[in-house]
Protein backbone atom coordinates (compact mmCIF):
# COMPACT_ATOMS: atom_id res chain seq x y z
CA UNK A 1 0.00 0.00 0.00
CA UNK A 2 1.74 3.33 -1.12
CA UNK A 3 0.81 6.60 0.65
CA UNK A 4 0.67 10.15 -1.23
CA UNK A 5 2.88 12.88 -0.95
CA UNK A 6 1.39 16.12 0.54
CA UNK A 7 1.41 17.48 -2.76
CA UNK A 8 -0.60 14.60 -4.09
CA UNK A 9 -3.38 14.75 -1.42
CA UNK A 10 -3.54 18.84 -1.81
CA UNK A 11 -3.89 17.82 -6.05
CA UNK A 12 -6.61 15.20 -5.58
CA UNK A 13 -8.71 17.12 -3.14
CA UNK A 14 -8.35 20.31 -4.95
CA UNK A 15 -9.65 18.51 -8.27
CA UNK A 16 -12.41 17.02 -6.60
CA UNK A 17 -13.70 20.38 -4.99
CA UNK A 18 -13.37 21.21 -8.39
CA UNK A 19 -15.56 19.07 -9.57
CA UNK A 20 -18.24 18.98 -7.00
CA UNK A 21 -18.57 22.52 -6.56
CA UNK A 22 -16.78 24.70 -9.45
CA UNK A 23 -18.47 27.96 -9.18
CA UNK A 24 -17.32 28.15 -5.47
CA UNK A 25 -13.62 27.76 -6.51
CA UNK A 26 -12.20 31.13 -7.18
CA UNK A 27 -8.44 30.21 -6.95
CA UNK A 28 -5.49 27.88 -5.42
CA UNK A 29 -6.62 25.68 -2.95
CA UNK A 30 -3.93 25.36 0.08
CA UNK A 31 -3.56 23.70 3.21
CA UNK A 32 -4.67 26.57 5.06
CA UNK A 33 -8.15 26.93 2.72
CA UNK A 34 -11.37 26.53 4.74
CA UNK A 35 -13.75 23.97 2.89
CA UNK A 36 -16.47 25.34 4.91
CA UNK A 37 -15.89 28.67 5.48
CA UNK A 38 -13.67 29.93 2.47
CA UNK A 39 -15.08 27.98 0.13
CA UNK A 40 -18.45 27.38 1.90
CA UNK A 41 -18.96 23.86 0.53
CA UNK A 42 -22.09 22.73 2.48
CA UNK A 43 -22.97 19.38 4.24
CA UNK A 44 -23.51 17.49 0.79
CA UNK A 45 -20.98 18.91 -1.14
CA UNK A 46 -18.47 17.74 1.94
CA UNK A 47 -20.23 14.48 1.71
CA UNK A 48 -19.20 14.04 -1.91
CA UNK A 49 -16.06 15.08 -1.43
CA UNK A 50 -15.16 12.55 1.05
CA UNK A 51 -16.91 9.68 -0.89
CA UNK A 52 -14.82 10.56 -3.55
CA UNK A 53 -11.69 11.06 -2.38
CA UNK A 54 -12.37 7.69 -0.66
CA UNK A 55 -13.41 5.84 -4.24
CA UNK A 56 -10.39 7.69 -5.79
CA UNK A 57 -7.90 6.20 -3.08
CA UNK A 58 -9.46 2.80 -3.92
CA UNK A 59 -8.68 2.99 -7.62
CA UNK A 60 -5.10 3.99 -7.11
CA UNK A 61 -4.65 0.89 -4.03
CA UNK A 62 -4.13 3.76 -1.95
CA UNK A 63 -6.33 2.32 1.04
CA UNK A 64 -6.90 -1.22 0.90
CA UNK A 65 -9.44 -1.22 4.16
CA UNK A 66 -13.06 0.53 3.74
CA UNK A 67 -12.72 3.78 5.49
CA UNK A 68 -15.73 4.74 7.83
CA UNK A 69 -17.13 8.20 6.99
CA UNK A 70 -19.00 8.41 9.98
CA UNK A 71 -15.15 8.47 12.12
CA UNK A 72 -13.81 10.59 9.30
CA UNK A 73 -16.61 13.23 10.58
CA UNK A 74 -16.06 12.50 13.70
CA UNK A 75 -12.12 13.50 13.20
CA UNK A 76 -12.59 16.19 10.94
CA UNK A 77 -15.45 18.22 13.15
CA UNK A 78 -13.81 17.52 17.22
CA UNK A 79 -12.02 20.89 17.69
CA UNK A 80 -14.65 22.94 15.51
CA UNK A 81 -16.65 23.25 12.91
CA UNK A 82 -14.11 24.73 10.28
CA UNK A 83 -12.99 22.12 7.81
CA UNK A 84 -9.39 22.79 6.04
CA UNK A 85 -7.49 20.96 3.60
CA UNK A 86 -4.85 20.20 6.34
CA UNK A 87 -7.26 18.71 8.54
CA UNK A 88 -8.71 15.91 5.32
CA UNK A 89 -4.88 15.33 4.81
CA UNK A 90 -3.93 14.38 8.08
CA UNK A 91 -6.70 12.18 8.33
CA UNK A 92 -6.17 10.52 4.73
CA UNK A 93 -2.56 9.67 6.21
CA UNK A 94 -4.65 7.54 8.96
CA UNK A 95 -7.03 5.62 6.81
Amino acid sequence: MSKLTMSEKISLISEKIRIISPEKVSGEITLETSLTNEISLDSIEIMDLLISIQEEMKKQDVNRNESNIDKLLSYLFTENDDLTVQSLCEFMDKL
